[in-house]
């Protein structure tokens, strides 16, 4: 009785393996792929060095960081008048499928996260509305991107925009992850 018990669970076990290893869902990993929030510059200060320690890419904006406002830290990125466009990130050798999850805090209503083709014609995504806002006034956005297929170019530009330039905006705390499938 002892061994038929053993026996029958062992057959159960195998299937429920074999079921689970055939399942046609495809896993996601999120790992973390750069963040940004806007405290180091590069030497000629144009550019701003992301605090991931072991991405080598830069954000442009290294000139419009201000000690007005920070979500963290010192500083952050003010958008204003002739800068309109900050945090801007370059993601090269995309393809259709890939996808990304960009969020960043702002201090001001108007500020928007984009995720954009070169030419905005062929790709752009914005993220206007705020999911959460904290105690002192920021407020996260946050923008899923998913590479449409037949995308024919290979990089994809995130970035803060302030669509209005007499009104300052702040961006800090940029952070931009890739979803990484595990199986295919």
């Amino acid at each position: 009785m002892k061994s038929s018990f053993f026996l029958q669970l062992l057959f159960v076990t195998i299937v429920s393996l074999t079921i689970s290893c055939n399942n046609d869902e495809k896993a996601t990993e999120i790992s973390e792929f750069v963040f940004c929030d806007a405290e180091n510059l590069s030497a000629d200060s144009s550019m701003i060095v992301p605090s991931t320690k072991f991405w080598t890419s830069t954000f442009k904006g290294g000139k419009m960081i201000s000690d007005e406002q920070a979500k963290n830290g010192k500083s952050s990125i003010k958008l204003f008048d002739k800068n309109q466009f900050g945090l801007t990130y370059i993601v090269n050798n995309v393809k259709s499928g890939d996808k990304f999850v960009a969020e960043v805090w702002r201090f001001g209503a108007d500020l928007a996260l984009v995720a954009s083709a070169r030419d905005s014609k062929l790709f752009y995504k914005d993220q206007k509305e705020a999911k959460e806002k904290d105690e002192r006034g920021w407020e996260k956005l946050e923008l899923e991107i998913t590479i449409p297929a037949g995308y024919i170019e290979t990089e994809l530009l995130i970035y803060v925009w302030n669509p209005k330039k007499d009104i300052a905006n702040f961006a800090d705390d940029l952070k931009i992850s890739f979803i990484q499938k595990t199986s295919e």
